[in-house]
């Protein structure tokens, strides 16, 4: 699906489109991988074929449209390791002075400005951290 220079893959889950509205930031287009697929743009058949069209997708091609299905945010090593500010670890929140994913602009209801940060451990594992009192945007 996603190759071995991936570190993580964040889609939105809300019902009012306020995560997946905020994907779309300016702040985050270095990560963002806009959705494919949807309805054909234009007819794919001879209106004298049989229909519906017959299905000539591979396993592999309906794994690689399960992915891309959603906007999200592809946040892979070699552009998170270009990065400045990472002591701190990778991170979420609203100020982009110190996000380097922005889940909302200043304001949003339920963000504050450093969400969550996920970080290294001695262990070899990686954590994520939840840096404020709200839990809006924790389940990652």
């Amino acid at each position: 699906m996603y190759g071995p220079d991936v570190f993580a893959v964040v889609t939105a889950h809300d019902h009012k489109n306020k995560a997946s509205s905020a994907l779309e930031l300016e702040h985050n287009s270095r990560w963002f991988c806009k959705a494919t697929g949807g309805v054909a743009l234009e007819p794919t058949m001879d209106s004298r074929e049989t229909t519906p069209a017959g299905d000539s997708q591979s396993d592999d091609d309906r794994e690689e449209e399960v992915a891309s299905n959603v906007n999200r945010l592809v946040v892979s090593f070699s552009k998170l390791l270009a990065l400045e500010n990472l002591e701190n670890g990778l991170q979420l929140g609203t100020n982009p002075i110190l996000s380097h994913i922005l889940l909302g602009h200043r304001g949003t209801k339920g963000i504050s400005g450093r969400q969550v940060s996920s970080t290294a451990v001695m262990s070899g594992h990686w954590q994520i951290q939840k840096c404020s009192a709200t839990s809006l945007w924790t389940r990652l």
